[in-house]
């Protein structure tokens, strides 16, 4: 059994079709009339943590920038083993899209977190004492989260497709990397934002939700699993006094429309049915 499960793991392809399997009943319902993304899907899903919901939600997204003509890239903050972003490349590609894909992550895992972790901050002091607390808030690796790296993923990128002059890393901590990226990146059409602490989620909301084109989306993985990261949501909508609704896509990830001048616009069209 455990060579059998070896084998599964070491080949993409047979660990994607055991995955979804394992998985299929957390799939949405009409799944198997969607066989297009169920197809796209397959190529990614042992590269990503994201549950079905949340990728059927990216291709909604995608259409929708495409459908509603919003200028921008396609940018992830919080790659792993860039499963949700080489879904995004590849869902705008089959609509014929000319993006840019930017991946930005540290490829070491999660730095510790902040006071403003409330609840996660607590329980890594607790489980880690003194080397906790001599780290904390430090962007030092913890080796949480980590993925793959950087020229791992860089390959799997190639193997299913995504064109290398399309694909941007953005190899460091979010505070290192994205200032500096944000005055090069351009327009952005959608920004997924998966870092879970209360730091990682604001310096991106900062530096690039001023990029996401009117009518933009903006996805946050983490915003019902960590009140860090929902606090960093919060205030800075309310800093910028933005009124687009939040919509959820499951009891965790949100999403919400960078607004339209003068008035915000209903985002509710993301759950569309589509191929």
């Amino acid at each position: 059994m455990t060579s059998l499960r070896a084998l599964v793991r070491s080949n993409d392809s047979l660990y994607n079709i055991a995955k979804i399997g394992r998985d299929i009943s957390l799939f949405p319902a009409g799944w198997p009339l969607k066989l297009p993304r169920m197809a796209m899907i397959s190529k990614i899903y042992s590269r990503t943590m994201l549950n079905p919901t949340r990728l059927f939600n990216i291709c909604d997204a995608v259409e929708q920038a495409r459908d509603r003509g919003i200028a921008g890239d396609l940018v992830e903050c919080g790659v792993w083993s860039g499963g949700s972003l080489a879904l995004m490349a590849l869902w705008d590609l089959r609509q014929g899209g000319n993006r840019n894909y930017h991946a930005f992550d540290s490829f070491e895992g999660l730095p510790p977190p902040t006071e403003e972790d409330n609840e996660v901050y607590a329980r890594f002091l607790a489980n880690r004492g003194k080397a906790g607390a001599a780290v904390a808030g430090q962007l030092v690796a913890t080796g949480v989260c980590k993925g793959d790296g950087a020229d791992t993923v860089r390959q799997f990128f190639d193997r299913v497709g995504i064109p290398r002059d399309r694909s941007v890393f953005h190899v460091g901590w979010f505070q290192d990397t994205v200032p500096l990226a944000a005055k090069d990146i351009g327009t952005i059409a959608i920004l997924r934002i998966d870092g879970d602490w209360y730091n990682s989620t604001k310096v991106c909301l900062e530096h690039l939700y001023d990029l996401v084109s009117p009518g933009g989306l903006v996805i946050v993985d983490d915003y019902g699993a960590f009140s860090g990261c929902r606090k960093a949501v919060d205030e800075f909508r309310m800093e910028r006094d933005i009124g687009s609704p939040i919509v959820p896509i499951d009891d965790e990830c949100i999403m919400f429309e960078k607004p339209q001048s003068p008035a915000p616009i209903e985002v509710q069209q993301v759950f569309r049915q589509s191929a």
